[in-house]
């Protein structure tokens, strides 16, 4: 936050205070530059916005020290454990896709020089089945994890959520000759892992 002239407004220790600001997307011009291997699906674009008031009840202080407005469990969860768990449910959710590809490619694909599909071949149907049960496990943590800090107040991130370095251990039979290449989802799911 800045005074009038341009210059940062500091608390009484001298840091800096910070604000989060919140505001329609449509208030905001959008412009697509994230053209990367991985993480394509964040949607990580460039915005800005001209002649943007907005309103101090939009925003909210970024400060650990300040109590919160309100009572409850609910705010205590830090900002870093929202980030954390959010993260994770990037993860998640990329996870979940790189199995539908992949059971999708495993119905059509037959790999050279074998005679069915890999949806008949047991040992791809037992790393399948393993990959699900690691993300429904993950899921499940990462659900309990967040109810549990909830009532918690402040916690280490590294506590939240282990779900994020679960997911490419639980992913990695999906990258298989066929699907590489930038433009297939399941390759794309792959390096997003990994990131």
């Amino acid at each position: 936050m800045r005074d009038p002239n341009g210059v940062p407004l500091r608390r009484a220790d001298g840091g800096e205070i910070l604000r989060t600001l919140l505001f329609p997307k449509t208030s905001a011009t959008m412009t697509d530059i994230w053209h990367v291997v991985g993480l394509r699906g964040t949607g990580s674009d460039r915005y800005s916005v001209t002649d943007l008031f907005i309103p101090e009840r939009y925003t909210v202080l970024r400060d650990p020290r300040i109590a919160p407005r309100q009572p409850g469990r609910l705010y205590c969860f830090s900002s870093s454990n929202l980030y954390a768990s959010g993260v994770a449910g990037v993860a998640l959710g990329i996870a979940r896709g790189m199995i539908a590809d992949f059971t999708k490619l495993a119905t059509q694909k037959v790999p050279r020089g074998a005679r069915e599909r890999l949806c008949e071949n047991q040992v791809i149907q037992s790393q399948l089945a393993q990959a699900e049960a690691r993300v429904r496990s993950a899921r499940a943590f990462l659900l309990d994890r967040v109810c549990r800090d909830l009532g918690g107040g402040r916690r280490d991130r590294r506590t939240l959520p282990g779900a994020k370095h679960d997911d490419p251990s639980s992913v990695d039979l999906g990258h298989s000759s066929s699907s590489r290449g930038r433009q297939h989802s399941l390759s794309r799911r792959w390096c997003d892992s990994y990131l």
